[in-house]
């Protein structure tokens, strides 16, 4: 697998918050398909995607507790 193939997701509190500037360098240089989330909880955003469903949010939101454990 090429790393162009990769597919990373990165997770912020807010989005484009001045202070982290080195997550706006990870979207920009990192060699693969992007997917930023921001927010917290329910709140949270794909960005460049429209919001998601209360169906499969709460699907979303059981699989990311059972990851981020």
């Amino acid at each position: 697998m090429s790393a162009s193939n990769l597919n990373i997701a990165i997770f912020s509190p807010s989005q484009n918050p001045y202070s982290e500037t080195f997550i706006q360098a990870h979207k920009e240089r990192l060699k693969g398909r992007i997917f930023y989330y921001y927010g917290q909880g329910e709140a949270t955003t794909l960005e460049n995607y429209p919001p998601i469903s209360g169906k499969l949010k709460r699907w979303f939101w059981k699989v990311y507790s059972k990851i981020g454990r």
